[in-house]
């Protein structure tokens, strides 16, 4: 993938594919959701039942050093509708196999490391410091996507959310 990055040369007008513009870009909203996740994610609160059966502590250990605001409401939502039941149903099952499960984990730890640097990279003062840092942590992450993506399409998936995801990805790497 660093291969791919070092090759980029600058575009002009003259590069640029006129179709590319008029081709919709793909659109993937969440693993967890059927369809676009902000009009499900309702409740901004634990549900009274949370205190009384020590939930609220078991979501404080989960969401931990995380994106906690972007989280929680995931866990205090309470959902009715079947469609979202059984689509989380099928990633869970998918993510139940441990060669489905563990390019997840391993992507989390390198997007944490493009974070890292990224973060070192705005305390940087001298240009040329902050120019190499800054483009490692965008090779690390196109690496980490590039990986995530290999790996998922070395798999046999079941759930939509985990092929959409995948779609997403190779329309994405492709872009």
């Amino acid at each position: 993938m660093t291969e791919q990055v070092r090759n980029i040369a600058p575009r002009t007008a003259a590069h640029i594919d006129r179709a590319s513009f008029d081709e919709t870009p793909p659109i993937f909203r969440s693993v967890l959701f059927p369809s676009d996740p902000e009009e499900s994610l309702a409740a901004k609160s634990p549900p009274e039942c949370f205190v009384d059966l020590h939930l609220d502590q078991i979501v404080a250990g989960i969401v931990a050093k995380r994106d906690e605001e972007v989280l929680r409401p995931i866990f205090y939502t309470t959902f009715r509708d079947e469609d979202i039941i059984h689509h989380r149903l099928a990633v869970f099952g998918d993510l139940e196999r441990p060669d489905v499960f563990s390019p997840f984990p391993e992507f989390c730890e390198a997007m944490q490391t493009v974070r890292e640097n990224f973060a070192y990279a705005g305390k940087i003062d001298r240009k040329c410091h902050h120019g190499m840092v800054f483009l490692h942590a965008v090779s690390l992450y196109c690496e980490a996507v590039a990986t995530l993506l290999e790996r998922l399409q070395a798999l046999t998936l079941q759930s939509d959310g985990l092929n959409s995801l995948r779609a997403y990805l190779a329309d994405y790497t492709r872009s």
